[in-house]
């Protein structure tokens, strides 16, 4: 991650903590998440329904172009997991995260 990437997330945290979105300790699990799964924090954040992609684009529009405009996160019920791109370890995590999720959030 770069010294910018990373100040902007601490950034978007603040303000997401500020704005009373998400908690202090929501915000470090969210950190945590980004580290072990290789996830940016918008797809952190919006795996986890702490956000949508509409408060985070106001919040955050710097993530928007990042991904393109594309959506962050894709739930399995929108959309089935691309096969073809499962072979790459990042997917892999994804997946699984997904998959924690759910079973997490009971869905």
């Amino acid at each position: 991650m770069t010294e910018n990437s990373n100040e902007k997330d601490l950034k978007l945290i603040q303000v997401l903590i500020d704005q009373k979105l998400i908690s202090a300790a929501q915000a470090e699990l969210a950190k945590s998440d980004r580290e072990v799964t290789g996830m940016t924090l918008g797809e952190v954040l919006l795996a986890r329904r702490w956000v949508n992609e509409e408060t985070l684009d106001r919040i955050a529009p710097w993530l928007k172009d990042l991904r393109g405009g594309a959506p962050g996160v894709v739930t399995a019920a929108e959309h089935k997991d691309d096969e073809t791109h499962a072979d790459t370890g990042y997917q892999q995590n994804l997946k699984r995260y997904r998959q924690l999720m759910h079973k997490i959030l009971d869905e």
